[in-house]
């Protein structure tokens, strides 16, 4: 009888153990990534990943190196190589030799550089720079729309700002088409897709928007700039694969210019046509 009250009592420890056990990986899991919901973000210092029920994204730096639709299981960004960053604050007289470093990695919260809040689980920042320019990414998941938001600021401590460009890399040109509102609605696939080419806002490009068309579902890029912001958007083509870019241009005489307005854009996917 005793040998049996002596394994129950062990066997209740060992249930009690790994029960606490799970409870502790449960809040470390918690910790490591806050969630609303579906919602969540992980960093991991230069990297960000970012996830709701619709869209998956990994960034490295400002770089989206990952683009996942998780309702349909695609991947959009097929060939991604280390390089030349996609963001970059334009001068009339670039720097030479430079090249953006993160200062501290991605951090919870969002602002402007130096003044941080952290009032939001879903909200991450990055502050880049050289001897020259300041760029501060902010990347924040929309809980109403479960867009991720990727909101730019960036200055220069000198005069010839043109413009901040920042886009996706490497989609492959194989495996779908861009549906773009740009000179009365044109469609850019494998076959139509020219080495370079480039709408101006507002103008050829009549709405701020991009989807790409793949064959489960897609992605959406877009802003809700209602301030008819100058913008550009672009595509550079390599072989099979294809480069996005957004250009937000500055305001008034780029001799005179010092910083590019603040602009947010959109990211999203769906399923189907």
């Amino acid at each position: 009888r005793n040998m049996k009250l002596d394994l129950l009592r062990r066997r209740s420890l060992t249930h009690a153990i790994s029960a606490f056990v799970t409870s502790c990986m449960i809040i470390l899991i918690l910790m490591a990534t806050s969630t609303t919901g579906s919602a969540q973000l992980y960093i991991d210092g230069d990297n960000l990943t970012a996830s709701t029920s619709n869209i998956l994204v990994t960034f490295k730096g400002a770089d989206l190196v990952r683009l996942r639709n998780r309702l349909t299981g695609e991947d959009y960004i097929k060939s991604f190589t280390p390089g030349k960053s996609m963001l970059n604050l334009n001068m009339l007289k670039e720097p030479v030799g430079q090249r953006y470093v993160s200062v501290g990695g991605w951090h919870r919260g969002s602002g402007t550089a130096g003044v941080n809040s952290t009032g939001n689980d879903l909200a991450a920042q990055i502050h880049l720079r050289d001897l020259v320019r300041n760029v501060v990414v902010n990347v924040i998941i929309d809980p109403e729309t479960q867009d991720v938001t990727v909101t730019m600021m960036a200055s220069a401590n000198r005069d010839g700002v043109t413009g901040l460009t920042w886009g996706v890399k490497g989609i492959d040109l194989t495996s779908g088409y861009f549906a773009l509102p740009a000179n009365g609605g044109i469609m850019l696939d494998h076959a139509t897709t020219p080495a370079t080419c480039e709408f101006n806002y507002p103008g050829q490009w009549e709405a701020q928007t991009a989807v790409w068309q793949g064959k489960g579902g897609g992605f959406v890029l877009y802003t809700r700039d209602e301030r008819v912001r100058y913008k550009q958007f672009k595509l550079e083509r390599k072989g099979d694969f294809a480069d996005l870019s957004v250009n937000t241009l500055a305001m008034g005489s780029y001799k005179l210019s010092g910083d590019v307005p603040q602009v947010e854009w959109r990211l999203n996917t769906f399923k189907g046509d």
